[in-house]
């Protein structure tokens, strides 16, 4: 289990710095920190809730489904 998935709400993200942001394949791709972890989020077709997490519910949740996407990708669970 990767440090990050023990997020569970705002309060737990003590830092979040996104470092890089690209394209590949005609997606969206962001090269990130969180809570001084770096973490990749690759083939978005939007990355509004990067920018929104801290004031919007439902992208506070994209954030957390997307944290786990990254575990499962990575992990290969």
């Amino acid at each position: 289990m990767g440090i990050l998935e023990n997020i569970k709400n705002r309060e737990d993200i003590k830092s979040f710095n996104i470092k890089k942001i690209f394209e590949d394949d005609h997606l969206i791709c962001v090269d990130l920190e969180i809570n001084n972890v770096d973490i990749e989020f690759y083939y978005f077709d939007d990355i509004g809730f990067l920018y929104n997490w801290e004031f919007l519910d439902r992208s506070f949740k994209v954030l957390l489904e997307s944290i786990e996407c990254y575990y499962d990708i990575k992990l290969d669970r």
